[in-house]
């Protein structure tokens, strides 16, 4: 078993690149054999690590995905940002969308015959009121 983690300690420090931290693994590894009493991790609780290990990566992928869309937007094939301004749902067949396109406004209308779609015209400000 330690000749195991001798092997997997040089192999990983190999493939990444480091020859100075594989001959040092192999060292310290090599001074288990000195004193056999020192105790390794068991097997359950390796096996622990890695499930809590897993299981926060789960984790922090799934809050990712949930609520760092609603802060950034949602971008389309064609790398367009994509952000629902407003929903709302006239009736049961008749819902209206607002939803915003790198810098322009969509007016998306779906119903039973269909969806229709309607580019908003840029918010313009007010023009000043003539002094009089």
């Amino acid at each position: 078993m330690r000749t195991l983690y001798a092997t997997l300690a040089g192999l990983l420090a190999v493939a990444t690149g480091y020859a100075a931290v594989a001959a040092d693994a192999t060292q310290h590894i090599s001074g288990l054999e000195q004193h056999p009493d020192l105790p390794l991790p068991s097997a359950p609780r390796v096996v622990m690590a890695v499930v809590v290990t897993l299981a926060l990566a789960a984790g922090t992928l799934v809050l990712v995905k949930r609520y760092l869309p609603k802060y950034l937007g949602s971008m389309d094939a064609t790398g367009n940002m994509i952000k629902v301004l407003a929903r709302s749902s006239i009736s049961r067949s008749l819902h209206v969308h607002v939803v915003e396109v790198d810098s322009s406004r969509v007016l998306i209308v779906e119903g039973r015959g269909g969806i229709e779609l309607a580019v908003l015209p840029k918010e313009q400000p007010l023009p000043d009121s003539p002094r009089t």
